[in-house]
């Protein structure tokens, strides 16, 4: 019988925490919200399932008959108090998600015209996105008002950019407003969906996930271009950063990553058995991703390390370098954000130090190389006129 050593456990836990692994929440995630070790998960008619260790135990769910309409389309946490946004209006906790109280006076019609698709807080002001419009509030969602001069169809997603309020919509793009949404301007030129399903804001840079993919603008929303080079499944429900990574979920393609803001994506979906995506959430240690049934697959609140998502350069120079991932059964992908490029190749060692492979990239702004052999730890030089200025570890799984 072989024996089990230290270091093929070490490898069995390194490989197991490269993917996504489950959480072991609800069959039907709609959203996800976090703050601290804290993990809210919105489910599609079992109401808000509660973990307070960052998603290793539930250890409360909401009593789902609290709410008119259990199906929970937006979270958000702010401090002590937990916010729900259902078919039917707003609720807010503030015992840890044990009590639910409806706060949805002043939103008005029909059952579903108060469905509310998104939560925002912008400093004194409560924004809803809600399927007749957008509402703000002023006393902490105790009153709300219709806020809507300018804006046409259905609100689905909000988000604070520089000086703007950003609003995306259902068949009418997306709009902004420097009045904290007393007027609305539509903001679509480069688009080319107006299914708009979330807005993202990372630095200077805007972003749109819509049923045509991703899109970015530069401009504070001016003008738009797609960014999908990579992305198979343009549905893309859900956007996030962390760490100066951008991750797209999408609605039967799984989850992708960029390491150089949207230029280029690449899947990252080990671990998944459901890649019918609907959210997207994170703290310091983890990524979080909720999936909804698929046909007899469950959904659940998928987690994977941020630090298994990309490798770290051991170069400060070499900044620009990107090795993804790092976690790997076959193949990794080395980008260089650098406008000019040196020539560079690529050695591939074993953890003795011995070269097992060397590739010859040139100039390339991306290259992807197969990693050979059994599984193990190997180690990746990247070097540059003989010298070398990148050092990564990979872990080839079995």
């Amino acid at each position: 019988m072989r024996p089990i050593t230290f270091l093929s456990v070490l490898l069995v836990s390194f490989c197991t925490n490269g993917q996504w692994q489950h959480t072991n929440t609800s069959p039907q995630i709609q959203t996800i919200a976090t703050q601290g070790d804290t993990v809210l998960a919105g489910t599609a008619g079992s109401g808000v399932a509660v973990s307070f260790d960052g998603a290793d135990s539930w250890t409360s769910i909401s009593n789902w008959t609290e709410f008119t309409d259990p199906y929970i389309r937006s979270l958000l946490i702010d401090g002590d108090d937990f916010y729900a946004g259902t078919l039917t209006g707003l609720y807010r906790s503030n015992d840890g998600g044990t009590q639910w109280y409806l706060i949805s006076n002043g939103l008005v019609g029909s059952q579903h015209d108060t469905a509310v698709n998104d939560i925002l807080k912008d400093g004194q002001y409560l924004f809803l996105a809600v399927i007749s419009g957008i509402y703000r509030s002023a006393d902490n969602g105790a009153n709300w008002t219709s806020v809507n001069s300018g804006f046409s169809g259905g609100a689905w997603c909000l988000v604070k950019h520089g000086p703007y309020i950003f609003v995306g919509g259902s068949g009418t793009g997306v709009f902004r407003s420097s009045t904290n949404g007393d007027s609305w301007t539509e903001s679509n030129l480069g688009l080319t969906s107006g299914n708009v399903h979330d807005l993202l804001s990372v630095g200077n840079d805007l972003f749109v996930a819509s049923d045509q993919g991703v899109a970015r603008s530069s401009d504070s929303g001016d003008s738009w271009s797609s960014v999908n080079n990579g992305i198979l499944n343009t549905n893309i429900s859900k956007l996030l950063t962390v760490n100066g990574l951008l991750i797209a979920a999408s609605s039967g393609g799984g989850i992708y990553l960029s390491t150089n803001n949207g230029a280029n994506w690449s899947t990252i979906n080990g671990g998944l058995d459901n890649t019918i995506m609907t959210s997207l959430a994170a703290n310091d240690t983890y990524v979080f991703a909720g999936n909804t049934h698929n046909g007899a697959v469950a959904g659940d609140v998928m987690r994977q390390g941020i630090s298994m998502l990309t490798g770290i350069t051991e170069y400060p120079e070499a900044s620009h370098l990107r090795l993804y991932p790092t976690i790997t059964a076959s193949q990794f992908t080395i980008e260089d954000d650098d406008p000019f490029p040196s020539d560079r190749s690529v050695q591939v060692l074993d953890p003795l130090g011995r070269q097992l492979k060397a590739v010859h990239i040139g100039r390339a702004s991306r290259a992807t190389i197969e990693l050979e052999g059994a599984a193990g730890y190997y180690n990746i030089i990247v070097q540059s006129a003989g010298r070398r200025i990148a050092s990564y570890n990979v872990v080839k799984c079995p």
